[in-house]
């Protein structure tokens, strides 16, 4: 299976090369060993408008999660008593499909992850917590990046033979201070970005069977007039994205609907009840940085029924990650002024309003999997496999705002 699946995505690195053996060498970026400091570009692919860029990315991320799936099946067969655990507020393990048990500690571990992230893994790992915590004898040590040089701007003392994780899902613009002092410590990170060493994104697609006929909008609720058009739901609001700024302007043509701390509305329901009232859902991030796609757009995909979501963000980079055809980007409109020109023609056409509802015959979303910590633990299990130091993690994380962040310039 390794074979079969090391051999694809060779296959798919070739081809890629040899379609394009004209350009130049920059536009052939396979994903670089940081350990001399410096930052890789976009995964294998860097990134650029052309099709072909999309589909062999796509290809490259569903034969590795074949590989995933392959692994859990193998995992299943080999009896159910190689997967009992114990849910315990230390996530103490039992008979697990390791000879030993990783002890793993998380430095500043942050309310919304749990102590017992390892429990249904596969492998054996426990997690312990704390500043003032002993961890000198921990196997691996993780830290939650976006405020730790504001909280700690020296590094503790790292036991040698220990393996350093920096996680953090924030965008680079929003990590506080400088961890210059941090440089040449961490082995591992752990983040939403596809070239970081385990991979915690906010959602993801799978494909399913394809089912017979297809998804329909009601007529009923489709020309339904009770409520605007566009609905939005935020607490943030001033933002890196001046995305704030967008939806004023945008207001000014096509009725928005806003709850939260950034509007007047409060929805009295469920997320969903409230979500099934618009048409159009605007899922704008609060920066706008290269693979930073929250769950304000995946949970869209999730929860609502008949909403189309309306992304804005890094150049084309919705194409990467969101079933084509089932969505509305900013990126395709010089002005808001233009977008809502296509709101309101899709707001009054339930054909080609219901033409961004195919995806559903063929994918389905949900929130990652599989579990970003399982994929540490197994790493941490072969750690000698994924040899790594960041010497400079700053750079990794920033890219001195430039390459990895935009400056807004869609407001016209």
């Amino acid at each position: 299976m390794v074979f079969v699946l090391g051999l694809s995505l060779k296959l798919l690195h070739d081809t890629y090369r040899t379609t394009y053996s004209t350009k130049s060498i920059s536009q052939l970026v396979e994903n670089q060993d940081v350990s001399h400091g410096s930052h890789s570009r976009w995964s294998v692919f860097s990134r650029s408008n052309n099709t072909m860029d999309v589909y062999l990315e796509k290809l490259k991320h569903f034969a590795l999660q074949d590989g995933f799936k392959q692994k859990e099946v193998l995992l299943q067969q080999e009896g159910p008593n190689e997967h009992k655990f114990n849910e315990s507020n230390t996530g103490e393990l039992s008979d697990k499909n390791s000879a030993r048990t990783i002890k793993v500690h998380y430095f500043n571990k942050p309310d919304h992850v749990s102590i017992t992230s390892f429990a249904k893994c596969p492998d054996a790992c426990i997690m312990t917590s704390g500043v003032n915590a002993e961890f000198s004898t921990s196997d691996a040590v993780m830290f939650q990046g976006p405020l730790l040089s504001y909280s700690h701007s020296r590094p503790p003392a790292k036991t040698r033979g220990q393996i350093w994780v920096l996680h953090g899902s924030e965008a680079p613009v929003y990590w506080s201070g400088s961890l210059s002092q941090w440089r040449g410590l961490f082995n591992w990170t752990m983040s939403y970005r596809r070239d970081a060493d385990i991979r915690h994104s906010y959602g993801d697609f799978r494909t399913k069977q394809r089912q017979a006929g297809l998804s329909t909008v009601p007529a009923d609720s489709f020309i339904s007039n009770l409520f605007n058009p566009v609905g939005w739901f935020v607490s943030h609001c001033a933002t890196s994205s001046k995305r704030e700024s967008y939806v004023k302007q945008l207001a000014k043509y096509v009725n928005i609907d806003i709850y939260g701390a950034c509007g007047k509305l409060v929805c009295g329901f469920k997320f969903k009840e409230c979500l099934d009232r618009y048409k159009f859902y605007l899922s704008f991030e609060n920066a706008i940085c290269r693979d930073y796609i929250t769950e304000k757009v995946f949970n869209i995909y999730q929860v609502a029924s008949n909403t189309i979501p309306v992304v804005r963000g890094f150049k084309g980079q919705a194409a990467m990650f969101l079933p084509p055809g089932s969505y509305i980007s900013t990126d395709e409109f010089s002005s808001a002024e233009e977008l809502s020109k296509l709101l309101l023609q899709l707001s009054t056409n339930i054909t080609s309003f219901q033409s961004y509802f195919r995806w559903k015959h063929f994918y389905e979303s949900y929130s990652y999997d599989p579990n970003p910590f399982c994929t540490l633990c197994r790493k941490l299990h072969q750690s000698e496999s994924y040899r790594r130091l960041y010497n400079d993690i700053e750079a990794w994380i920033k890219g001195g705002n430039k390459e990895f962040c935009e400056i807004v310039d869609d407001m016209k």
